[in-house]
């Protein structure tokens, strides 16, 4: 008489567990710079120059903006479309920026910043985020 097989017994299937991992994880990136305040500082016919202040410290100021493109900065005043050709640093907090008239546009006095990428940044690599309608003083 044959010997029947044994019965088929399936291996258990095998788990794999996840290992933990032994390195330290990156702290998130820093919170993105503010502008807190943003005021006319001159107006003549064709130029508007504004004062636009930032949340930074003397400690952590603002970095160059050799390279900032004016171009990003845009504003409304007095019912004029102004848009940005010049970007300064004034202090470690507050930038100036010069405006050159563009056309008229209804609405109130508001500045606004396009960024693609950020070029305004304080020493803590802080960036400054795309904003529009903040009001101008």
């Amino acid at each position: 008489m044959p010997v029947p097989p044994p019965p088929f017994i399936p291996a258990r299937p095998r788990v794999r567990r996840k290992r933990r991992s032994s390195a330290v994880p990156a702290p998130p990136p820093p919170a993105g710079l503010s502008v807190l305040s943003a005021a006319v500082v001159e107006f003549d016919a064709d130029i508007l120059r504004v004062e636009v202040v930032f949340d930074t410290t003397a400690a952590q100021p603002l970095a160059g903006v050799g390279g900032a493109a004016a171009v990003k900065w845009a504003a409304r005043y007095q019912g004029l479309a102004f848009v940005g050709i010049a970007v300064t640093l004034e202090n470690f907090d507050t930038l100036q920026l010069t405006l050159s008239l563009t056309e008229p546009e209804a609405g109130g006095d508001v500045i606004s910043y396009a960024n693609a990428p950020s070029d305004i940044a304080d020493a803590l690599g802080r960036q400054l985020a795309a904003f529009s309608g903040f009001p101008l003083a």
